[in-house]
């Protein structure tokens, strides 16, 4: 929050505040799920997320205190991590993407590819007025079936 007591939505969220939230999330979401079958991913974080802030400060700071040996475990790895091997000769710096050679043979198509090809202007015809997306649409489930 700034001085005036609004929240400055320009500045970022405590990392801790959010890393607490993702762990309590991820070992919340599969009893959340159980217990609600017919929510949707969405759903189910919603509610996880509500239950989250309806923590008491006790069972909030069991979660914080997770979090904090969880930091420090990952600093320490952090601390042995080399990362992966740089292949450039060029000393550092962003990778080059590979040069893309123009005579390289073309990936073979799919039989979804060669069914919709052969088929996409025979369902304009007999649908007129229909949008490219349903064009796809119809042309997947003529395919499925």
């Amino acid at each position: 929050m700034n001085v005036s007591g609004r929240m400055n939505i320009f500045s970022p969220p405590s990392l801790s505040k959010l890393f607490t939230q993702f762990l309590y999330a991820k070992a919340m979401r599969s009893k959340v799920a159980e217990s609600n079958p017919d929510a949707s991913f969405g759903d189910i974080t919603k509610i996880v997320a509500k239950d989250f802030k309806n923590l008491s400060p006790e069972e909030r700071a069991v979660w914080d205190d997770r979090a904090a040996k969880d930091k420090v475990r990952f600093t320490e790895a952090m601390a042995n991590y080399s990362g992966p091997e740089d292949e450039s000769d060029d000393g550092g710096g962003k990778k080059k993407k590979r040069a893309k050679d123009p005579n390289a043979p073309k990936r073979p198509m799919s039989s979804y590819m060669f069914f919709s090809t052969k088929n996409r202007e025979r369902v304009k015809k007999e649908n007129p007025g229909i949008t490219m997306g349903e064009i796809v649409s119809f042309l997947q489930l003529i395919m499925d079936n």
